[in-house]
């Protein structure tokens, strides 16, 4: 599988001169990343729980969410609006399955490493 990257960048260009670059045919998407120059905002997104959610995901591969909220002892509503969040991330991916008469939502991990890049290197190599 895939790594993906929350990527801290100081420097990072703001949304409006993200756009006004797209309008102007210079696409700005990158793959497999989320890039922000807030470090607060990453670590708003990207919380503990998720993180744990993710590796259950990824590990226990399970075949609801009702069992994901089992495996974690935690709320299948509080699981079901984190698992949303990290869909909308691009983290995982959920699968909707027939179970008899009942729909039932599957998550599927599309990555197998989360990091978390906060760009000092870059930061300490320009202080040089």
């Amino acid at each position: 599988m895939k790594t993906f990257t929350f990527r801290y960048i100081p420097d990072e260009l703001s949304l409006s001169k993200r756009v006004k670059k797209a309008v102007g045919g210079t696409p700005y998407v990158k793959p497999d990343e989320l890039v922000s120059k807030s470090i607060k905002t990453l670590l708003q997104l990207i919380t503990e729980s998720r993180l744990e959610i993710f590796g259950a995901i990824f590990r226990e591969k399970p075949n609801s969410i009702y069992a994901l909220a089992e495996k974690l002892g935690k709320s299948q509503p509080f699981i079901l609006k984190e698992v949303h969040t990290l869909e909308s991330l691009g983290l995982i991916r959920l699968v909707r399955e027939l179970d008899g008469n009942r729909e039932r939502l599957r998550p599927v991990a599309l990555y197998s490493k989360v990091v978390i890049d906060c760009g000092f290197e870059k930061v300490q190599k320009e202080a040089s």
